[in-house]
């Protein structure tokens, strides 16, 4: 757990527009032109449309609004009647104190918060919140197989092609009590057979079901105002709600100042994060700040955006109870490459629901930078520095291996560069101003290319069975590159040639 950090609430009043405020604001084009390559979106997929959108109505023009605006009065009811008039887009224009969460009308496609502006929380609720729909369709007979494409369905009938699916059962992760489900959509109806456009990685066989999943439009929010909450230790609710939706993108604004979430991300396909998150409380028992939660059966995210003074700066999670389902979906093939700063726990982060997901670390500062309790996992490039505990943390629970590949990880004051507990494949690795064990390895983990500059005493403690270490090359102040704990099996230590090697058994 991490160490509690002080409340730190954000101003409630007018704010100057910073340096960074506006470098955020200003690159959100370019960042969202750079997804969309990564990705291979095009822009037009990865806003939504925004670029071809219609005039913004403004909110300051509604007389009621104008009104509202910096007293206390509540102004939720008018807020969202002033977004269900609006037609596709809106900007708020104002302070306001919300009593109840703006629900976004799925006739909105963008919402904008000028700068200056803010939803004022008060209250456990969300600021935002976007919701499309999911209904328990029918258990299926026969077992969803791992790498399959296809399904057979009970009653046929039931579906049509270009649908989205929510496919689960009572099966859960190895080591975790939490349900795996997958969003897929129909390719096609070939008789009982419904064909999906992605593989599953994993079967269920235990209760299989079926739900129809009723996606709710693409929304784009942007701008440079805020959302938070004005008494954060009261509440715990996500500040921003995203509930299957299409493609969904918050860049540019501020969210902070909550007992709980900052941004959800639940049963979504695809979408981008690009905000600014920070001071979430978190203490290990009652607050748990997670920046943004990729959630449910979400899949294709890409989290970026900038994160500092809050438990982890994204992570993953089972999503919460869906009536007649329960709580099913594993996070899916989704990016996490935010800048965090300084969180108090692991920034980069999932739990053990997870598949596919690629964390490119750029983190500074804090309590741990990344964490890898999921399945399937990539760590690649970035840079983690001046971080406590651990650079990079694989569990134990972790059965398919992580693969960390060209991270540069400096001055980890009080820990291990790399502590692989669970299987990890690490390769051309850089860990250097490190005085603590650059590696460890538990068992089923390997080393192929490794630099260690001025580093600790040791490089590489070997503690289990089954693993290999190669390529390893390590500066003066390492006096024992590898070190190997006695009575264990199946361990193989190729020396590099060239290089001074020093061996000795663990004591």
């Amino acid at each position: 757990m991490g160490e509690r950090v002080d409340d730190q609430p954000g101003t409630t009043g007018d704010r100057r527009t910073t340096r960074r405020s506006f470098l955020i604001v200003s690159g959100t084009a370019l960042a969202t032109a750079a997804v969309g390559a990564v990705t291979g979106l095009t822009v037009n997929a990865v806003t939504g449309g925004a670029l071809f959108r219609e005039p913004s109505v403004q909110s300051d023009a509604e007389p009621t609004l104008a009104k509202l605006s910096g007293t206390d009065d509540d102004a939720a009811g008018e807020l969202i009647d002033f977004l269900k008039s609006a037609g596709r887009a809106a900007t708020i224009d104002g302070q306001y104190f919300i009593d109840s969460p703006i629900i976004v009308p799925d006739t909105l496609r963008h919402l904008t918060l000028a700068a200056g502006s803010a939803l004022k929380v008060r209250g456990d609720h969300s600021g935002i919140a976007r919701s499309g729909a999911i209904k328990l369709r029918e258990k299926t007979k026969g077992a969803m197989k791992e790498g399959a494409s296809s399904f057979t369905a009970t009653d046929p009938g039931l579906y049509t092609a270009d649908e989205w699916l929510l496919l689960s059962g009572a099966n859960t992760v190895k080591n975790s009590k939490d349900k795996y489900g997958y969003l897929r959509r129909v390719t096609s109806i070939d008789g009982r057979t419904i064909n999906i456009d992605r593989p599953l990685p994993r079967t269920i066989n235990k209760g299989p079901r079926t739900s129809a999943v009723t996606l709710s439009p693409s929304l784009e929010i942007d701008g440079a105002g805020e959302v938070f909450n004005v008494d954060p230790k009261n509440a715990k609710k996500s500040l921003v709600t995203l509930f299957a939706v299409e493609n969904p993108v918050v860049s540019g604004i501020e969210v902070h100042s909550n007992g709980g979430i900052g941004v959800t991300v639940a049963h979504c396909h695809g979408g981008h994060i690009d905000c600014t998150v920070r001071d979430l409380l978190d203490d290990g028992e009652n607050y748990f700040g997670y920046a943004v939660n990729i959630s449910g059966s979400s899949r294709d995210v890409v989290v970026n955006g900038f994160m500092t003074r809050v438990r982890h700066a994204v992570t993953t999670n089972a999503g919460g109870l869906i009536q007649g389902v329960g709580n099913a979906g594993e996070p899916e093939d989704c990016t996490f490459a935010p800048t965090a700063r300084d969180c108090s726990n692991k920034a980069v982060d999932t739990h053990r629901l997870g598949w596919g997901i690629t964390m490119i670390p750029n983190v500074i500062g804090g309590n741990g930078a990344v964490q890898v309790r999921a399945d399937n996992v990539s760590v690649v490039g970035g840079s983690v520095s001046g971080v406590t505990v651990s650079g990079i943390t694989v569990s134990a629970d972790v059965v398919v291996p992580a693969r960390i590949t060209g991270v540069n990880i400096s001055d980890v004051t009080q820990g291990t560069g790399i502590r692989a507990r669970g299987p990890a494949e690490i390769t051309d690795c850089l860990i250097s101003d490190t005085p603590g064990t650059a590696v460890e390895l538990a068992s089923g983990s390997s080393i192929d290319g490794l630099e260690i500059r001025n580093g600790g005493s040791i490089g590489v403690r070997v503690l289990g069975n089954n693993n290999s270490v190669a390529g390893v090359r390590a500066g003066s102040a390492t006096t024992t590159v590898v070190q190997l704990a006695p009575g264990k099996k199946g361990n193989s230590v190729v020396p590099n040639q060239g290089v001074p090697f020093l061996f000795a058994p663990l004591k």
